[in-house]
């Protein structure tokens, strides 16, 4: 696969794996930061996209590299996400939608493109303000670790924050459904030395799960 970078009219940019011969755009947002963060990749989204093409998911990547990564910008990201999801939708292919962490957030803010037909979140923060008519008519996955939850200094969502808003999509009528993975924490990996990625507890059986429903 060939790599490129796309830069998006936000002054965010994606990273795209061309796979001109899939039929199906999956479109990764990753988590934010406390600071704002220019254009930095998610060790998570890495380590899942990668997990995700190793295990035969038929599908163009595209990463998210948001302009300032930062919950605190939410709307901004949000405006990032959505500018991604224009630029793949060029493409005339459907689009899957994968977000972890904030990126659940971005993902379901965005998923009301025509030709958005899914949305699979890991671990995601969908603050209780957020409006979810853009997944109406969509399936929506939810993939949480049982795990999950905040720690000093380390951020994470606990899976019943995860489970409240499946409950306000279905309110909606929306096809959510949620999943916890035993002994699973929040990041799907870290970076160690020298870049490497390694994953957490609990990744490989959340990616398994996400492969599933992508496929």
């Amino acid at each position: 696969m060939r790599e490129q970078h796309i830069e998006l009219d936000t002054g965010a940019k994606v990273r795209r794996a061309r796979r001109p011969d899939a039929s199906l755009v999956l479109v990764g947002f990753g988590g934010g930061s406390p600071r704002p963060t220019p254009l930095a990749d998610s060790p998570s989204l890495v380590w899942l996209l990668d997990r995700l093409a190793a295990e035969g998911v038929e599908a163009e990547q595209w990463e998210l590299l948001y302009r300032l990564a930062s919950w605190h910008d939410l709307e901004g990201c949000i405006r990032d996400g959505a500018a991604a999801v224009r630029e793949a939708a060029a493409s005339g292919r459907p689009i899957a939608l994968l977000g972890f962490s904030m990126g659940g957030a971005v993902a379901t803010a965005v998923a009301g493109h025509p030709q958005v037909e899914s949305v699979v979140a890991a671990s995601p923060w969908i603050p209780s303000e957020l409006a979810l008519d853009g997944v109406r008519g969509r399936p929506v996955r939810v993939v949480h670790g049982a795990l999950d939850g905040w720690l000093p200094g380390i951020p994470g969502v606990p899976p019943r924050h995860s489970r409240a808003a499946v409950q306000r999509m279905r309110s909606l009528g929306v096809a959510a459904t949620h999943s916890t993975v035993k002994g699973a924490v929040h990041p799907f990996a870290v970076r160690g030395p020298g870049g490497v990625l390694i994953p957490a507890p609990g990744a490989r059986r959340r990616a398994r799960l996400i492969k599933d429903e992508i496929a």
